[in-house]
């Protein structure tokens, strides 16, 4: 069973992740926190780091920003792929997301066909070489 750690606030982006991820062909567990400071409290808390991090820019309390930049300061997450996954199309944001240590940034598509395909290949990339 693979672990994703999800921060996202938006209900409907949620509900979207795990109808895709019930349907993603490795067993994976999500947890999601609503907010970046509930994000950092879980993931801080962890015995053990998830097998991927999923971190929307825009949130509540704390940034997608201010998570990346607090978890890549730890060096329990070093190894952790960390993929910021956002409505954002800004240039600026994929550039910080990059040199702030996310692995992938990618932006929401606005079809479920899409969104689903987007997150398989993350998927595809950080966990499968995982399965092997």
């Amino acid at each position: 069973m693979y672990s994703v750690f999800l921060a996202e606030d938006d209900g409907d982006h949620i509900m979207l992740l795990e109808r895709a991820l019930a349907r993603y062909p490795l067993p994976v567990q999500l947890t999601v926190a609503r907010d970046g400071q509930r994000a950092l409290e879980l993931l801080l808390a962890r015995g053990t780091p998830p097998d991927m991090i999923l971190l929307d820019i825009n949130m509540p309390r704390r940034t997608g920003f201010e998570v990346l930049t607090t978890v890549r300061a730890d060096p329990r997450f070093a190894r952790v792929p960390i993929v910021m996954l956002t409505t954002s199309t800004r240039a600026e944001d994929r550039r910080a997301s990059l040199e702030k240590g996310a692995d992938a940034f990618v932006t929401k598509p606005t079809s479920f066909k899409a969104f689903t395909d987007a997150l398989y290949a993350v998927l595809d990339t950080h966990l499968r070489p995982k399965a092997r």
